[in-house]
């Protein structure tokens, strides 16, 4: 009889412990999601970059999956951004797919669906920016992550990281986004020397001049690569000793590329390629190399089915969680086929506060780039594109020195043809464009057609006839004169580029910068109103 006792006793803990194991596994998941601002591939010692230390990173990495292709759906900050939030394509987020411009309240977040599933939801740093928020319009959520947590101190992120695990409701799960303006320029000049770093360990890439300015430069860079490291193991180590750390799925990327010519800004490889890696405790395999390709697009809907919540029809990334539970590769399809990227205006740059408009698709051979205006220049007519100055200035120094400098200057600033095509198995770097070798015409149209059908079905306006309004969205932060046809006002949308339909918040006609317009340019506001309804433009 005792021997049946025991027999049940052991059969009832076995399914008591199994309930609870099965409980915790579909326990919602706590997120962190960090990510830093112009941190470019491979810049992480994880991946065995020598001039920067990465600790927390390559902690992530070790205890979880690494990712060396990982691309940006636009490479500056607030647009790909953007782009995270909505689990969209930059053409399919009017203002916000562009710079320092609005983000309408119509744009669906997945920081919503986190918020009505019963999250927590904060953030510090630097979230979606630059830009104006349209919170007037915006019901809830009205920053977009939550509640933030704001400090001046860069080293100091995770102390706010703190203050929001001691406020939040503990019998809620959280998502967490830890934004940096780390490794953002401008840096201190010889930082990364004085630091003790050596010129030697700098691997410079072959379309950027190879020179101790430069090699000091990419040290001063990579400090502050590890000012935004330095939070994160902070962060790390306070989910440890909550004991949160295994139930956490962390999530460390950077918003584009690096800051250098022919790369931040640039629709190539280095200004979309970006460093990730992905831990979560015991429900994700650890030790795997990852090379398929995700795009940025791909977080939204990934996150939400980590969370249990559901998706909406808007978003057009894919979940990639699958490949998280299951990443070996010979175990699983692909991920993905191709992937897209693209641009807009990156900054006040050009006449008119013209953008560079390009949409390229990415497989995993080939690079197709659709430079859409290819009579502008692409970082712009006085080189405003272009924050690294002494890098710039080694380039403009050595133009003429012979073939090589000279090629160097023209791929970072001269003009560009409409098409280039890389093969970056042979070409890693994206420098000899094939677009015109009859040998690769086949390969070119194969992914021009699947380019074009892309667009097309995402209704991007500028295969639709209205891509004069990527021209037309206000800017809120300073613009340049260069005496164009049609110049452009901060914070102001330009009329003469409306298109029909076009929302525009009515709001903003009360805001200082259209004071400061309707001054300057005489202007009134029942006349302003007057010609954007005259091109149909709708107001609310």
């Amino acid at each position: 009889m005792f021997r049946y006792r025991w027999l049940l006793f052991a059969v009832i803990c076995l399914t008591f412990t199994s309930c609870i194991s099965n409980k915790d596994k579909r326990r919602p998941p706590n997120i962190l999601f960090a990510i830093s601002d112009d941190q470019g591939f491979p810049h992480a010692s994880a991946y065995g970059a020598n001039f920067v230390e990465t600790p927390g990173f390559d902690h992530i990495a070790e205890e979880g999956l690494i990712f060396n292709n990982v691309y940006c759906a636009a490479p500056q900050c607030s647009p790909n951004r953007a782009s995270i939030l909505t689990g969209r394509y930059l053409w399919q987020n009017s203002e916000a797919g562009t710079h320092a411009s609005l983000f309408p309240a119509h744009l669906k977040v997945f920081t919503d669906r986190f918020i009505e599933g019963g999250y927590d939801v904060g953030s510090t740093g630097k979230t979606w920016s630059p830009g104006l928020i349209d919170s007037t319009n915006r019901i809830v959520n009205k920053k977009l992550i939550g509640k933030y947590f704001n400090t001046e101190d860069q080293t100091g992120y995770w102390k706010e990281f703190q203050k929001f695990l001691h406020e939040r409701d503990k019998e809620k799960p959280f998502f967490f986004w830890f934004g940096t303006y780390d490794p953002h320029r401008p840096y201190q000049a010889g930082s990364g020397l004085d630091s003790g770093k050596r010129l030697e360990d700098v691997d410079v890439p072959p379309y950027l001049p190879d020179s101790e300015a430069v090699r000091s430069d990419f040290l001063d860079y990579a400090l502050r690569i590890e000012r935004f490291d330095c939070n994160l193991v902070k962060m790390i180590g306070i989910l440890e000793a909550m004991g949160e750390l295994d139930h956490t799925l962390i999530i460390v990327t950077s918003d584009n590329g690096m800051p250098f010519p022919r790369a931040k800004g640039n629709a190539y490889d280095a200004g979309v390629r970006v460093p990730m890696a992905i831990r979560w405790g015991d429900q994700i395999p650890s030790g795997y190399v990852m090379d398929d390709l995700i795009s940025h697009i791909d977080f939204a809907p990934t996150l939400l089915d980590a969370a249990h919540l559901p998706q909406y029809d808007e978003i057009e990334g894919k979940s990639f969680l699958e490949l998280l539970l299951q990443p070996d590769p010979a175990k699983r399809k692909p991920f993905r086929k191709a992937l897209f990227y693209g641009r807009e205006r990156a900054t006040s740059a050009r006449p008119n506060n013209f953008g560079y408009p390009v949409r390229t698709i990415r497989t995993e051979q080939y690079q197709l780039v659709w430079n859409l205006k290819p009579d502008r220049f692409p970082a712009g007519d006085r080189f405003n594109e272009s924050e690294a100055i002494v890098v710039k200035n080694e380039i403009l120094n050595q133009k003429e020195l012979n073939f090589r400098t000279r090629k160097m200057y023209d791929d970072a600033y001269g003009l560009r043809p409409e098409f280039e095509l890389y093969d970056m198995s042979v070409d890693p770097f994206g420098l000899d464009n094939l677009a015109e070798d009859q040998a690769y015409w086949k390969v070119f149209d194969r992914l021009f057609t699947m380019l074009k059908k892309q667009l097309i079905d995402n209704e991007d306006p500028r295969l639709h006839g209205e891509g004069d309004v990527w021209e037309s969205y206000p800017r809120f932060m300073g613009i340049r004169n260069f005496n164009g046809e049609y110049p452009a006002h901060r914070g102001v949308y330009n009329e003469h580029f409306i298109q029909s339909g076009q929302r525009i918040p009515l709001y903003l006609l009360d805001s200082k910068d259209y004071s400061n317009y309707f001054e300057e340019t005489g202007i009134t506001k029942d006349i302003y109103i007057e010609r954007l309804k005259s091109k149909g433009a709708i107001l609310y």
